[in-house]
């Protein structure tokens, strides 16, 4: 465990979704360690996350609660994308 001061140890993050792959992420830009399990491949195709049917859809229009998200997830993932170097 890590404490104020003190070293950062392993972390173990089960499942690589969405939400471990986030936490995983995060937790390595921090200088932790981390370990990530998980039972199928990653991306694993049986997944909630795993298809191109889970993409961010600019169709709800910009006064729903989820449409004022949207270009705030789009930076979010344009950050992404130039933290891992990439382009998309």
């Amino acid at each position: 465990m890590a404490t104020i001061g003190g070293p950062i140890g392993t972390t173990i993050v089960i499942g690589a979704g969405i939400a471990g792959l986030s936490t995983a992420w995060a937790l390595t830009r921090r200088g932790h360690a981390v370990t990530l399990l998980e039972q199928g491949t990653i991306p694993n195709p049986l997944a909630a996350s795993g298809d191109h049917h889970r993409i961010i859809r600019r169709a709800y229009g910009p006064d729903s609660g989820y449409g004022a998200l949207i270009t705030e997830a789009y930076r979010a993932w344009d950050a992404l994308w130039a933290d891992l170097g990439q382009s998309h």
